[in-house]
């Protein structure tokens, strides 16, 4: 992923921090990085096909209103976008 984007993405989560909304850290799947997600509510879950900011791994994420799950699907193990 370019230098601009990278920091698009952490200007947009700076911005949504400093409005209050809730966020969780999770680890990329490949590289460990710590990247952050919206927090959904109570009742709900989210699922999303994510891309690594930092290492560009798609991945499979999987965000309830306590954690954060991820999954490398086996036919992207190895995709660069």
């Amino acid at each position: 992923m370019n230098t601009e984007l990278k920091a698009q993405c952490q200007q947009h989560f700076t911005r949504l921090a400093k409005r209050g909304v809730p966020l969780l850290t999770f680890d990329c799947p490949s590289c460990n990085t710590q990247l952050l997600t919206t927090r959904p509510g109570i009742d709900q879950v989210w699922d999303t096909l994510s891309t690594c900011w930092h290492c560009d791994c798609a991945f499979l994420k999987i965000t309830d209103h306590y954690e954060v799950r991820t999954q490398i699907p086996p036919h992207l193990s190895n995709a660069k976008q």
